[in-house]
């Protein structure tokens, strides 16, 4: 939505980050000093489709990305082996590309909607912004985001 409905920044960036027993999702923007007021209305507006109105063919196409995406990755040895270990420390249980495609095809709305409610919601939502601030836009920052 910031990047494709608004056109605020070139590019944004999702990833996650997972550690023993907490993690985080990561969402990289770059965008003007004065678009952050827009780009933070947008990223509220992605959570709220994501939290209350996912289409059938967005799910479709998320959960064909994911396993075509999962294949291709088993064929890069680098992220094999970190994945073997994971599932290792964690699972204690090496689950398989197939095992996991399974997984990923009884997905449902309903899941994602938990998933979501617990994750992405306003209230556990972070942000951090790099380059010029001053007093003024640090207080028009506090304001939006309270």
């Amino acid at each position: 939505i910031v990047r494709e409905k608004y056109g605020l920044t070139y590019t944004t960036n999702l990833s996650s980050r997972v550690f023993f027993n907490e993690g985080a999702i990561i969402s990289d923007i770059a965008t003007g000093k004065e678009e952050i007021d827009k780009t933070v209305s947008g990223i509220y507006e992605t959570l709220d489709i994501v939290n209350n109105d996912i289409s059938d063919l967005y799910l479709e196409k998320a959960i064909n990305s994911f396993m075509s995406n999962n294949v291709f990755m088993e064929e890069k040895p680098d992220w094999y082996s970190k994945n073997i270990v994971m599932q290792e420390l964690w699972n204690q249980k090496i689950i398989t590309p197939d095992e996991k495609n399974k997984l990923i095809e009884k997905i449902t709305k309903n899941d994602l909607y938990e998933l979501s409610h617990q994750l992405l919601n306003k209230k556990r939502i972070k942000f951090a912004f790099l380059g010029d601030i001053d007093e003024k836009f640090e207080k028009d920052i506090r304001n939006l985001l309270s």
